[in-house]
């Protein structure tokens, strides 16, 4: 009888086996691979392709002592031979300038070849060269020609960059037509690009019908083949139901994967959708510790929501030293709320020494910038002197600041202040505008004060 076979047994027979099958792999590949006498043979009864690979080999110091000088004669020759790959291996050393000194017209030169001789790579370059006019005559004509061969030849960059000229109307007429239909053949053969742009035209119903489903395929189509930031859209249209049914947990998954493919707003969307439970079950610790991911990529409303998880301690141990850390780091790329914040802290003496005089800088900064509640903070500040020297005029300008840019309490302020006569001339008509524009803004007191005026007839004819 056979005796069973543990899986630790088959574990290492399958490891022997891989190692077997590897190994003769390995020895096969070496078999394949000429030597050097066998390339030097063959490249000098006029084979190209020996010639090419022996270029290959001087270049890297594979199998043979690395020579430049060598390595450029052979390619030469296969390139003088016919040999396209040659041509354009040329034409990339004396455009890099690695092996010998930067030579653009040479560049040019080696790559109009291998573009003559097919390579669809090289009929990109030329394209791009002709365009730039770097090393031949800049054309638009001669550009568009040698993307177009390209595009016919198959190359999906081609199609996609002849896409983008058609839309933005650069070397061609603009038209909108043909650049749906360079972007459609591009996605089509797989162009993760072209699939996110050709999903944009369809949500924005550019030189195409708007069309939101077909929109969120490609967006899916793009997300598939790799693209992030159609990942996060794909995300946030099944957030919002967009060309799609709504769906968190759907939202969720979208967002995930670009923000594990590295994207840093995702990475931060992931930490809001944690800390909410938007999606997924709520948890502040892993909302936490996607902040920090997108705040250490640089998202700055991350570094703020970071400050407020560890100034509330949430997800992490209460700390206001490090709160007030990134709210710095985020008010220093210029997040607005954290500007703010830090006002508040140095009123306050929250994870830093109190300092009136600072709080008012930050406050200033926040307002300037264009925090409504910071334009109001100022307007306080200025109106009772905390911070300030005491400025009644100057209280007014931030209060009716604040009111413009819609803060409601600032317009009942105004109200207050045109009908006490405090920093203005006292004026009834202007005290009820401003106390209408709040009430008509939700502010229940000054919905109250329109109702005394009314009652009374003050600023307003009595009803």
């Amino acid at each position: 009888m056979f005796k069973s076979i543990s899986h630790l047994q088959v574990g290492v027979l399958s490891f022997i086996l891989f190692n077997m099958l590897a190994t003769t792999s390995m020895q096969a590949e070496e078999l394949k691979t000429p030597s050097i006498a066998e390339l030097t043979t063959a490249a000098q009864t006029g084979d190209a392709e020996a010639m090419y690979n022996l270029g290959v080999r001087c270049a890297t110091g594979k199998k043979i002592e690395a020579d430049t000088h060598k390595a450029l004669e052979w390619y030469q020759k296969a390139a003088e031979a016919g040999h396209a790959r040659a041509a354009l291996a040329l034409g990339e050393i004396y455009e890099a300038g690695k092996l010998v000194g930067k030579d653009e017209e040479n560049a040019a030169r080696w790559y109009l070849k291998a573009a003559e001789l097919g390579d669809v790579d090289a009929m990109v370059k030329v394209a791009r060269i002709y365009a730039h006019g770097r090393g031949l005559k800049q054309s638009n004509e001669q550009a568009v020609v040698w993307l177009r061969k390209a595009a016919e030849a198959g190359s999906s960059d081609a199609m996609y960059y002849l896409g983008g000229i058609y839309a933005q109307g650069k070397r061609v007429e603009q038209d909108q037509v043909k650049a749906t239909d360079w972007y459609r053949k591009a996605a089509e053969a797989g162009h993760a690009q072209a699939m996110f742009d050709l999903a944009a035209l369809y949500d924005e119903g550019e030189g195409i019908e708007q069309d939101q489903a077909k929109a969120t395929d490609w967006y899916r189509k793009a997300a598939e083949a790799g693209h992030t930031q159609a990942m996060a859209i794909m995300g946030f249209r099944y957030s919002k139901g967009e060309g799609i049914e709504q769906d968190q947990a759907k939202a969720t998954d979208w967002y995930r994967k670009a923000a594990e493919a590295g994207h840093t707003q995702a990475m931060a969307i992931m930490g809001f959708r944690y800390s909410k439970g938007e999606g997924i079950e709520q948890d502040q610790a892993k909302a936490t510790a996607w902040y920090h991911k997108a705040a250490e990529a640089g998202d700055t409303q991350a570094m703020f929501n970071l400050g407020v998880k560890y100034d509330k301690g949430e997800g992490v141990e209460q700390d206001q030293a490090k709160a007030t850390d990134w709210y710095r780091k985020a008010a220093e790329a210029g997040d607005t709320d954290a500007i703010y914040k830090l006002g508040v802290r140095y009123a306050n003496g929250e994870g830093v020494e109190q300092d009136q005089a600072k709080a008012t800088d930050w406050y200033r900064k926040a307002a300037e910038a264009g925090h409504t509640l910071a334009m109001f903070t100022m307007g306080f500040r200025y109106d009772k002197g905390e911070g300030v020297e005491q400025d009644q005029a100057k209280a007014t300008d931030w209060y009716r600041k604040a009111a413009e840019a819609g803060h409601t309490l600032a317009m009942f302020t105004m109200g207050f202040r045109y009908d006490k006569g405090e920093g203005v001339e006292q004026d009834q008509a202007k005290a009820t505008d401003w106390y209408r524009k709040a009430a008509e803004a939700g502010d229940a007191d000054a919905m109250f004060t329109m109702g005394f005026r009314y009652d009374k007839g003050e600023g307003v004819e009595q009803d």
